[in-house]
């Protein structure tokens, strides 16, 4: 089957080539990919800013989304047939959205909307999970509370708008995409009423995949409980004795 494999890191490493088809394990499914989506984060393996942290083996295929059709389920599998739409971020050690084919361990995969193309449900599982991740896992929000959302228009922001208390900071006016997903209010990020001097501190939890010059002034929640999330994987606030000021209310990344 043909692919897009990464044969060593760099710009110019991607390339397509024919590599066999997948080996379906007793608890995996061989998916026909119909849609796979690009992400920042396909960039940076094909760079290889992760390969201190996963070891992939070169060549490997590329690809953290996609949807399909299933054509064969492990011999231990249950929950999934063949034919069934599916969409999936498969996990770090078996990505490889971008072939013909994928197998994938079952519990990566779930069942398509029927409200979505295949090409709509492959731009969906990495940014929803990184939302789920950073809104529950992380800052482990309740229902009533507000979230300021760096970017909010962007891909993570605007899966992340989804409550009518949630503050979102841009850098024109207000969009009616953004406000009609839920979104309590759009605040200009230019502006002397910048969410950097005042809403913050009404907020319990902010996420934001800035770079640490344009986060310390908008990223200081309320000091009783507030939190601030970076699901972003290119920075990670470095480890030191004292960490700075603004980062001193419960951060985590």
């Amino acid at each position: 089957m043909k692919a897009f494999v990464v044969t060593h890191y760099g710009a110019d490493g991607l390339r397509l080539a024919e590599v066999p088809t997948p080996q379906v394990g007793p608890h995996d499914v061989l998916v026909d990919v119909r849609a796979a989506s690009i992400n920042p984060l396909d960039k940076m393996v094909r760079d290889g800013e992760f390969k201190q942290l996963i070891k992939h083996k070169r060549p490997f295929t590329l690809g953290h989304d996609l949807a399909g059709v299933i054509t064969k389920v492990g011999a231990d599998l249950r929950g999934f047939q063949v034919g069934d739409e599916v969409y999936a971020r498969p996990r770090d050690q078996r990505i490889g959205a971008f072939a013909e084919q994928i197998a994938l361990d079952a519990a990566d995969v779930a069942l398509k909307p029927a409200s979505l193309t295949f090409d709509e449900a492959a731009a969906v599982p990495l940014v929803a999970l990184a939302a789920w991740q950073a809104l529950v896992d992380v800052a482990d929000l309740r229902a009533g509370q507000k979230v300021l959302v760096h970017a909010g228009a962007g891909g993570l922001g605007s899966t992340v708008v989804r409550s009518p208390s949630i503050w979102v900071p841009t850098s024109r006016p207000p969009l009616t995409p953004t406000t009609s997903t839920g979104c309590a209010r759009s605040v200009p990020t230019r502006s002397s009423t910048s969410p950097g001097r005042t809403s913050p501190r009404s907020c319990p939890g902010t996420t934001s995949s800035w770079t640490p010059s344009g986060l310390p002034a908008s990223t200081s929640p309320s000091p009783s409980s507030g939190r601030a999330v970076w699901p972003s994987a290119w920075w990670v606030p470095p480890i030191q004795p004292s960490p700075p000021s603004w980062a001193s209310h419960s951060c985590d990344r």
